[in-house]
């Protein structure tokens, strides 16, 4: 039972503010949305209050089968948006040499179904990628 206490004092203290505002000062990543409203009256961190703003519209990312895999698609489109680089499309494929990435369940863009359905790592990046 002491052990219990200890941890629940433990994560008190790491999750509390002044231990996350210490934390955000060394360049840590808070979870505090006090912590980043009290971090943008700091020029230093002229980014938090855009943080502070921005969390009633956080979302958890889905927990499904497929999360890794949707996780990995949406970053690599994100990349290339970001870069300016011209994306063909979901339906025309971006990693793989061109292939379409699977959607869950092996679904393929079109309605069609990758060889291995059901599961197991996403294609391996073509030549080049990243």
């Amino acid at each position: 039972m002491a052990r219990k206490k200890a941890a629940l004092e433990f994560l008190t203290w790491a999750t509390g503010k002044k231990a996350e505002q210490g934390y955000a000062e060394a360049n840590g990543i808070p979870v505090r949305e006090d912590v980043y409203q009290e971090m943008a009256k700091n020029t230093k961190f002229w980014w938090a209050k855009a943080v502070a703003d921005s969390t009633p519209y956080i979302k958890p990312f889905p927990r499904v089968t497929a999360g890794g895999e949707i996780h990995t698609y949406l970053n690599d489109m994100l990349r290339q948006v970001v870069a300016k680089r011209q994306h063909r499309g979901a339906d025309q494929g971006v990693r793989g040499g061109g292939r379409p990435l699977p959607l869950p369940g092996g679904a393929r863009p079109g309605g069609t179904r990758d060889a291995g359905a059901g599961g197991g790592p996403p294609p391996s990046p073509g030549p080049g990628a990243r």
